[in-house]
């Protein structure tokens, strides 16, 4: 979804980055793969959050606005069609520790 009104979450209350063992092994053996997951990421951290529909979309604009608790996530195909996403838990709790807010990049099958 392109949409010239993104609201950029803030870089520090996304927690820490996270990858499931899937994403990470594919990264590892496809250098392709890899440069995607990394463009996903900087779309997500710019609030693009990829192919989701209307209500995701306004969902995720309304949790960054909100600056506190919240679950964000973006949807993002690579160049060979596989889905992956990335979801941050607890937008904005970092304060709260490591449990509390953390962004993790994983295929929908690991959810």
């Amino acid at each position: 979804m392109t949409n010239t009104m993104l609201t950029i979450p803030e870089q520090h209350k996304l927690g820490s980055l996270h990858i499931t063992n899937g994403v990470a092994i594919r990264m590892e053996s496809d250098n392709t793969f890899h440069d995607n997951v990394q463009n996903a990421l900087t779309l997500y951290r710019s609030g693009d959050w990829g192919d989701l529909d209307m209500e995701d979309w306004f969902q995720n604009t309304e949790a960054v606005k909100a600056s506190c608790g919240n679950r964000i996530m973006g949807c993002y195909n690579s160049m060979d069609g596989t889905r992956f996403w990335i979801i941050t838990e607890g937008y904005g709790n970092q304060k709260q520790g490591p449990d509390y807010c953390y962004t993790t990049v994983l295929f929908p099958e690991e959810y």
